[in-house]
């Protein structure tokens, strides 16, 4: 490695680690290998099907209009195409953002307004959140993502139900219709090495300029998210009068599971903690909100998760 020091990085000496390299080389080296199998269906698809089913996927994304740095989201469980996904996607030169299965709508339509996602992949088992999380993004005044259906099943097709409610596309048509793979240019090129932070937009109306949620610990719960903010200037006043602690709150209630909401909220005058770096020193906020003491149980009860 001594030897490379100093070294002008280029095709000779360094090969960057990307999904897309992978399965190129997967599909070239083990074409015939399987590269899927989904015992539950009897499901078993090549290195070389998957790749070429990977392609058709980013083509029917780019002719539904997503380009470099849009954001696609998934929300599956572990079911072929949510593999499929996490290569069609960045050929395409998107980003995906995977979802967990288990999360409610409430925190659904948050992380979908957050990453302002334009399409949304859904496993037909999580098709009722889904629709339900769509629904709070429209009534919230944002615009919803395009829904296209995986119409796959984890478990027993005897527990199948016909979906209902608005679906845009259906997944096996868009991969079907996608045209032949190999006209496709992957857009992997226009992405690599390019960082994106998925930051919501700025609201100059807000009293507080940063924050930062960390766990305290509640006799009741075991333990409470503790909201530490640095105000705008000029909102001293209303901090001294509490209406700081009880605007971020709602805010927070409004947008975020009850849970998840903060019950405490100190304000941090000097600012938040950071490293040389710019980075919030969580721990310091932790070792800060431990050393406040337990929130009684009695307070906690009366705030009702």
């Amino acid at each position: 490695m001594a030897a490379m020091e100093g070294a002008v990085l280029c095709a000779a000496n360094h090969a960057p680690l990307t999904p897309i390299t992978f399965l190129d080389r997967a599909a070239l080296v083990y074409p015939d290998r399987p590269a899927i199998v989904a015992s539950s269906s009897g499901l078993t698809r090549t290195w070389r099907e998957t790749r070429d089913r990977c392609l058709r996927l980013a083509a029917a994304l780019a002719a539904l209009g997503v380009h470099r740095h849009h954001v696609v989201a998934v929300f599956a469980q572990n079911i072929p195409a949510m593999c499929e996904l996490h290569f069609g996607i960045p050929m395409a030169g998107a980003v995906i953002c995977t979802l967990n299965s288990r999360l409610d709508a409430a925190m659904a339509s948050v992380l979908l307004r957050h990453s302002e996602a334009k399409l949304i992949f859904v496993d037909c088992a999580l098709l009722d959140v889904a629709h339900d999380a769509i629904r709070r993004i429209s009534q919230s005044g944002a615009t919803p993502p395009v829904l296209v259906l995986i119409s796959e099943l984890l478990d027993d097709p005897s527990d199948a139900k016909l979906p209902s409610g608005r679906v845009d596309y259906e997944y096996e048509h868009l991969v079907g219709n996608a045209g032949s793979s190999p006209e496709f240019a992957v857009r992997w090129d226009a992405v690599e090495a390019e960082g994106r932070h998925l930051q919501p937009p700025r609201r100059p109306t807000r009293r507080w300029r940063r924050r930062r949620s960390v766990g305290r610990p509640d006799e009741y719960w075991g333990e409470t998210p503790c909201a530490f903010v640095k105000l705008r200037p000029g909102a001293a006043a209303a901090a001294k009068a509490g209406v700081v602690e009880e605007e971020l709150m709602a805010y927070c209630r409004a947008r975020l599971p009850r849970y998840m909401a903060p019950r405490t909220v100190v304000v941090v005058e000097e600012g938040l903690p950071k490293t040389a770096t710019g980075k919030v020193q969580k721990f310091e906020l932790r070792a800060r909100a431990k050393a406040m003491g337990t929130v009684p149980a009695a307070k906690s009860k009366r705030s009702n998760l």
